[in-house]
């Protein structure tokens, strides 16, 4: 149906038209009854690729969750969602421990550590948590379910409607890179040049692969796989790893390209999960901005390419997730030239300035 929507220019066949028209929007009414059965939204904030713009989004729709500020991404601080990107214990073999920051220490350099408690962590402990709370969004920057005990168990949580936003990798891993140095040059890193300059200036691409393991090396694949995966050794991401990463990724009920044409992604929020509010209205950690303040381009290493060339599962999961970004538009189009309305009157309150339902 995709090709048959693409080659006739967004529209179907005249002798298959009406009853396609008429499947995708039985297709479409069961997304919208599922949606609003879940009623609650767990992002998967696959790092760099727009989480914090899709945090504050939610706010701007009315979702309801623990947190909203610029630094906290809409977390459930008691599921220990936070992000696990560098290795400390290298860290500490360029600059000695104590002139590492408490914030990089409790923030970024979690790398190698699981969740500290997997029973408030599973899935039917957040479902009580969220609905006992009255949330109805929270984030998760670090990775799928039940992936502790091995990639094979690893899993989305099937009560709450699932949303990923994924981005080309290459730019992803770059764009990694630049918010770690820029980050550790100012008050809540170093803070001190020459500091700075000992962990960063003229390294190599096997210093950043050692500093940090999974962001480095096919991260898109580890975070879909849980624990285990996520903190495999650099390199050790395999075509197994990928085909299960592909599985996963299906799952979700929202899977969005943040390289998608600006229409599709607001037909996406709006007939998806009946948001009104777009990512066109934030913009947060403004990359541009960051590199006036402080040129972190010039110390990118020489081998970069190295980093680049290693991320191919990744590109592969890339294109895979780019197919099923483009299938739900389809649906969605129609629905929409069909007058079905994304939200139906009585999950409506958003827009009269309520809690909203994903």
């Amino acid at each position: 149906m995709l090709k048959l929507w693409v080659l006739g220019g967004q529209k179907f066949p005249p002798d298959t038209e009406g009853k396609l028209e008429k499947l995708l929007v039985q297709l479409y009414n069961k997304h919208l009854l599922g949606a609003a059965h879940k009623a609650v939204m767990e992002y998967l904030h696959v790092s760099k690729s727009g989480g914090t713009s899709w945090c504050h989004v939610a706010e701007l729709n009315g979702c309801v969750t623990e947190k909203y500020d610029k630094s906290y991404v809409c977390q459930v601080k008691k599921f220990d969602d936070k992000v696990r990107w560098l290795n400390m214990t290298f860290h500490t073999t360029q600059v000695p421990i104590y002139r590492v920051p408490k914030y990089v220490l409790n923030r970024f350099s979690r790398y190698g550590t699981f969740r500290k408690n997997h029973a408030i962590a599973a899935c039917s402990t957040r479902h009580r948590l969220m609905h006992a709370r009255d949330y109805n969004y929270y984030s998760n920057e670090y990775t799928v379910h039940g992936g502790h005990e091995g990639m094979d168990r690893a899993h989305t949580c099937r009560d709450f409607f699932n949303a990923v936003v994924l981005r080309d990798p290459l730019k992803r891993l770059v764009s990694h890179m630049k918010f770690v140095m820029w980050t550790m040059s100012g008050d809540r890193g170093y803070n001190d040049t020459q500091l700075f300059n000992m962990m960063y200036a003229n390294r190599t691409a096997d210093f950043w692969q050692a500093l940090g393991p999974a962001i480095m090396d096919n991260y898109f694949v580890r975070s879909l796989l849980g624990e285990q995966a996520f903190h495999v050794p650099a390199g050790s991401v395999t075509p197994k790893m990928l085909l299960l990463a592909q599985q996963m990724l299906a799952q979700f009920d929202m899977v969005m390209v943040l390289e998608q044409a600006t229409e599709t992604k607001n037909l996406l929020l709006h007939y998806g999960v009946g948001w009104r509010r777009t990512l066109d209205e934030v913009h947060d950690k403004d990359a541009s901005q960051r590199e006036k303040e402080f040129n972190t381009t010039a110390y990118i290493p020489r081998d970069v390419g190295r980093l680049l060339a290693a991320q191919t599962h990744d590109l592969k999961l890339y294109s895979f997730a780019m197919t099923l970004a483009h299938l739900d538009p389809v649906v969605f189009k129609v629905a929409e030239k069909a007058g079905v309305k994304p939200v139906p009157d009585k999950f409506a309150s958003a827009e009269s300035g309520h809690r909203s339902d994903p």
